[in-house]
């Protein structure tokens, strides 16, 4: 565990926030981006459940939360 925490969440969390600040200046209608928003948390939450440990869960949602909605 130590191994994910300290060498990959850091850089996964690092990247995902970097990829949607990007996406999130784009210009959308404002129906566009909440279905981008829609897509986001769907592909997330199913990267979370196959892929990734649960303790990634709460910073990875507080992330995309902050960076999209907020």
């Amino acid at each position: 565990e130590t191994l994910y925490f300290n060498d990959f969440e850091k850089l996964f969390l690092k990247e995902t926030k970097e990829f949607y600040q990007q996406m999130s200046r784009k210009e959308y209608t404002y129906t566009d981006y909440l279905h981008f928003i829609e897509q986001s948390f769907d592909c997330e939450s199913k990267r979370l459940l196959h892929y990734l440990l649960p303790s990634t869960k709460d910073p990875l949602e507080k992330l995309t939360v902050e960076i999209l909605v907020e």
